[in-house]
């Protein structure tokens, strides 16, 4: 059964540089950021994961719209999450909006998304494969290596995660130190 949900991205911001990665272009990112800044760079990738070339630590936010569970494999899912921590900036931002969807579960639902300046976007979300985990739990299991969840909402059907690049540790802190005192 087909249920309607309201996610309110009227007061939602994305600063700097964005990566939007997704498989189909909802226009969600591009019509908050035309909106909220006088000047941006966003570049949309929606190719398979493994055919994305992201540049190095150029980033300010990474943005996965419903795209997340669209990749079968959670290694493929994994993967995409070490190429969008290399291009994120230090201290990047990543958001994830996705369905909360366990294993022998099916998911449709419509949802409607309110805009900055008024504007209402609706889309239906399916999802009929039963074999598939992308749920808030293993999301967040995901990104635990490499990121910290700083703001989380898990309403059910849908959630968020905000995640920050965790900083990457320099040579001496890993060798340790060997100056002799």
């Amino acid at each position: 059964m087909q249920k309607e949900i309201i996610l309110n991205l009227i007061e939602q911001k994305f600063n700097g540089n964005i990566l939007d990665i997704g498989f189909f272009n909802y226009g969600i990112v591009y019509n908050i950021i035309k909106n909220t800044q006088d000047s941006y760079s966003l570049e949309y990738f929606h190719n398979e994961s493994k055919n994305i070339n992201i540049d190095e630590n150029f980033y300010d936010s990474s943005v996965l719209f419903f795209s997340f569970s669209e990749i079968l494999f959670k290694v493929n899912r994994r993967n995409l999450l070490l190429k969008i921590y290399d291009g994120l900036k230090e201290e990047g931002i990543l958001h994830i909006w996705d369905k909360n969807k366990g294993f022998g579960k099916t998911y449709n639902n419509k949802l409607k998304i309110l805009l900055p300046q008024g504007k209402i976007k609706e889309i239906i979300i399916k999802d009929y494969n039963i074999f598939k985990d992308v749920s808030n739990k293993s999301a967040k299991n995901l990104l635990c290596n490499k990121f910290d969840i700083i703001e989380e909402i898990d309403e059910g059907e849908i959630y968020y995660i905000k995640a920050q690049k965790r900083r990457r540790k320099n040579n001496e802190e890993t060798k340790g130190s060997s100056s002799g005192d």
